[in-house]
């Protein structure tokens, strides 16, 4: 059973950093979704990770190297990929030298393929899933 987690302002403020003044008037023009239980203002979860940008765990479809097929496109197994399709790529992180697997899109400038976020790491060769 999904249970369906939701925080006061008092938590709200903590976990997002803005004063109580600031997520009334988000809450007021429209820009922090919330319900008002009794005399509490209450933020679901959900919510919470769209701010953030907190992503559930991706349902995986397919997974193995990236590489370009015969049409010059960046394919993935037997899913060719366009730009703004999202995909998780297994890298090196350069802070805590630990391989890591990083969420981000694929765009592309110029005939290149290159990965939002991803400064300096080609798409091709590298370990995907989507």
């Amino acid at each position: 059973m999904n249970e369906y987690k939701t925080y006061n302002l008092k938590e709200v403020e903590k976990i997002l950093g803005k004063t109580r003044v600031t997520l009334l008037a988000w809450i007021k023009d429209g820009r922090l979704p919330a319900v008002k239980v009794g005399r509490t203002w209450r933020v679901s979860q959900e919510t919470l990770n769209d701010i953030l940008g907190v992503k559930e765990k991706p349902t995986i479809h397919n997974s193995g190297q990236l590489f370009i097929n015969e049409n010059g496109r960046l394919q993935l197994d037997n899913t060719e990929l366009t730009s703004g399709d999202a995909l998780d790529v297994l890298i090196l992180d350069g802070l805590d030298k630990k391989v890591k697997w990083i969420s981000t899109r694929v765009e592309a400038q110029d005939g290149e393929y290159y990965l939002v976020g991803l400064i300096g790491y080609s798409p091709v060769g590298l370990f995907a899933r989507v």
